[in-house]
């Protein structure tokens, strides 16, 4: 029961993901870095633990065919959970906000909006 709930929220996580950076532009518009802080850097996690998908992507040109048929494994068939990478972040000293303000919820229904 627990690995089907590991699965599940790996592929939900999946599904947002592939999501988002379809659509990032408009969510980067609305993530603010926060003074004094460090912003996780698009995959710094993979690079960090040495991810044999990501080692492959580092060797091919960015944006080439080859490249985004291997890169499908990230939102598709991740290596990694949603637990270890969240493991990881608190390893490294990264912090998971949100603002305070109620009214400034982001709505996601596969579009970016907020209220």
């Amino acid at each position: 029961m627990f690995t089907r709930k590991l699965d599940r929220e790996k592929r939900d996580l999946r599904n947002i993901f592939s999501q988002i950076t379809r659509k990032g532009s408009c969510l980067r518009s609305i993530i603010l870095s926060i003074d004094g802080f460090v912003d996780y850097k698009r995959r710094e996690f993979c690079n960090d633990v040495n991810c044999p998908v990501q080692i492959e992507l580092n060797r091919l040109v960015s944006g080439s065919e080859e490249y985004e048929e291997i890169r499908k494994t990230c939102s598709t068939d991740c290596r990694y959970t949603t637990w270890q990478f969240h493991h990881w972040l608190i390893e490294k000293g990264y912090l998971i906000v949100r603002p305070q303000d109620e009214g400034r919820k982001i709505k996601w229904n596969g579009e970016c909006k907020t209220d």
